[in-house]
């Protein structure tokens, strides 16, 4: 009797997962990133990403890394996590039936410290990067725009290895997703390297080589998720502040594998979210469905 109990209540659990895959857009089989996160409900979240970073200098021949100089990024998130429980399951976006997400930012150095080869950036918004991505249609407030996110149906095309065109086509070849940036004193992005200013330095390093890490706090300012993100503790290692913003990352910057990009990055993205109404009735609906054919099934049942 408990057995057939925890099997019917194994089946409501996939039928309920089942369903909130499908609240999404997309191939018949796709699933959303949204639902693929929201896979165990609402709470803190963590997305991982494999990123390249293109080093943009404002002095030409110059490898030195100053203020007012760019750093232009493509990423691919490509597995999500609940941070509770612990250990957490982490489940693949951008791999098999779950849509791509994957990303464009743009920032401009705005501050400058080395203490011999420890030297520590600050980063603020590159005000064409706001032009642009309004351009990829994201139609409201773009002002401090820093990361674009956009969701495809159909995974697979990311690249980071090739040229830098290809890899930016590649990164914004889907619907508008997510948009993070500047709008108060709460966000910070801040870079460290312990191997001195001159993007030089990296290419005599062997691939996989880390050399610095990436601490950012930052604001949604678009959101086509279908979440509503949370206020979330984030620590700014540059301040040794702990700050509230919407999206909080730290990770690494490592030498590159291969391609026309000056560097990679893992970077790790940690969140709070919860479905928004709409999203949240939808939901509803369906398990009350399934808790009805429960209940029919048990009276058939002899």
């Amino acid at each position: 009797m408990f057995g057939q109990k925890l099997k019917r209540a194994a089946l409501a659990t996939v039928a309920a997962s089942a369903l909130w895959v499908g609240l999404g857009t997309g191939p018949a089989n796709a699933i959303t990133v949204t639902s693929q996160t929201m896979f165990f409900g609402s709470g803190g979240k963590q997305w991982s990403d494999d990123s390249a970073e293109l080093f943009v200098d404002t002095a030409p021949a110059d490898t030195i890394v100053d203020i007012g100089d760019r750093f232009r990024v493509i990423l691919e998130i490509n597995g999500v996590e609940d941070l509770f429980p612990v250990p957490s399951v982490s489940r693949p976006i951008g791999s098999g039936p779950v849509n791509e997400l994957t990303g464009i930012s743009d920032t401009i150095v705005t501050g400058k410290t080395c203490v011999g080869l420890a030297c520590t950036f600050t980063f603020g918004a590159y005000l064409p990067f706001e032009a642009e991505v309004a351009g990829y249609g994201f139609a409201g407030l773009t002002t401090g725009a820093s990361i674009a996110f956009f969701e495809d149906p159909f995974p697979g095309d990311f690249v980071r290895t090739g040229t830098v065109a290809a890899g930016v086509t590649s990164a914004i070849n889907g619907t508008p997703y997510l948009l993070l940036g500047f709008d108060g004193l709460d966000d910070f992005w801040t870079g460290n390297t312990f191997i001195g200013a001159d993007t030089a330095a990296v290419a005599f390093l062997p691939p996989a080589t880390l050399f610095g890490t990436l601490n950012l706090g930052q604001s949604v300012l678009q959101n086509y998720t279908g979440m509503t993100f949370v206020p979330t503790p984030c620590v700014d290692l540059a301040k040794l502040a702990i700050t509230s913003v919407d999206m909080c990352g730290n990770g690494t910057l490592a030498t590159k594998g291969s391609g026309s990009f000056t560097s990679w990055d893992d970077v790790n993205l940690v969140f709070t979210v919860v479905p928004e109404p709409a999203t949240l009735s939808l939901l509803g609906i369906g398990l009350l469905g399934m808790g009805v054919f429960g209940r029919r099934r048990r009276r058939a049942t002899p």
